[in-house]
């Protein structure tokens, strides 16, 4: 799990390489396009950094994770045709990039459940579209 964390920043004097206890990009005013601006102007730089996961995860929130995976296979009959290798490496993993750790997966079955949550009908599932399930938002087409 070395390998595997969320990618962060800290705010550091350039002088002395000491953290700015205190200091934020998270203010009214600061813009993608103005904080370089802004860091300049107090006299801090960025320190790009990975919070390693054995450093922030417990051991609670893996098992959860992983008990949340296994539920989510064994709920919907359709998931049983699914191979191994695609539930190992697409289902079960905790996090997909460098992305901070949150509860995910609560919010994704929230979100959609309703949508998988109807039993698959290929005959009809052509005629279906995004305003027969609550919560999804219509296609932006790019043509």
């Amino acid at each position: 799990m070395a390998e595997h964390g969320t990618q962060t920043f800290d705010l550091v004097d350039p002088a002395t390489g000491t953290v700015a206890e205190g200091a934020s990009l998270y203010r009214k005013g600061v813009t993608s396009e103005n904080y370089w601006h802004v860091l300049d102007s107090i006299g801090l730089t960025i320190r790009y950094r990975t919070a390693n996961d054995t450093e922030t995860m417990n051991a609670e929130y893996l098992t959860y994770n992983i008990d949340q995976a296994f539920e989510g296979r064994e709920r919907y009959p359709w998931a049983a045709h699914y191979a191994d290798s695609v539930f190992l490496r697409y289902v079960l993993s905790y996090r997909i990039d460098a992305e901070e750790l949150t509860d995910w997966r609560t919010s994704f079955w929230a979100r959609y459940e309703p949508m998988i949550d109807t039993p698959f009908d290929p005959e009809n599932s052509a005629q279906r579209g995004p305003a027969d399930y609550p919560g999804c938002q219509q296609p932006v087409s790019v043509l």
